[in-house]
């Protein structure tokens, strides 16, 4: 047997390569969790969008198709071929009962909701063709406004 000298690591050498690999880990931790916290954001105001802009060409579309719209006390009622849409606003959010089936709930704050049929508020029950109210978006009100045309046919019934 030989009794040469075997090469290795003294303690200091490897303590302070742990130093090192821990330092490392914490930087590249804390760099993930900021990165994570910025996603999450985002993706926080991006759901907010997608909501707002899904009421919105809901109602686009449930009005064009709506042969006629009516103010009741749950809301706005759209009458159409396949049944009824009611809107019904509250100051936090809006639902969408769709033909007593399904129920939507958009978490949309809004206010100021006003109702007219050719010029004149509408505030109780009666037929309307004006739509407007303020959504509010990452804490920008936006105003809303919707139109429904009738025909001289549909305004006599």
């Amino acid at each position: 047997m030989s009794k040469g000298r075997l090469q290795a690591f003294t303690i200091l050498e490897v303590t302070i390569a742990m130093l090192l690999a821990a330092i490392v880990i914490g930087i590249s931790y804390t760099a993930y969790t900021m990165m994570s916290r910025s996603y999450q954001q985002y993706d926080d105001r991006n759901e907010k969008v997608a909501e707002f802009v899904l009421l919105n060409k809901l109602l686009r579309r449930d009005i064009s198709n709506a042969e006629k719209i009516v103010r009741s006390p749950e809301g706005i009622n759209l009458e159409g071929p396949e049944g009824s849409i009611i809107y019904s606003f509250s100051d936090e959010y809006i639902t969408r009962n769709q033909y007593s089936v399904k129920i939507d709930t958009f978490k949309v704050s809004n206010s100021d909701l006003i109702t007219s049929f050719e010029e004149k508020e509408v505030t109780e029950e009666g037929m309307i063709d004006r739509i407007s109210f303020t959504g509010v978006l990452q804490e920008r009100k936006i105003p809303l406004v919707y139109v429904k045309t009738y025909s001289a046919e549909e305004k006599f019934e």
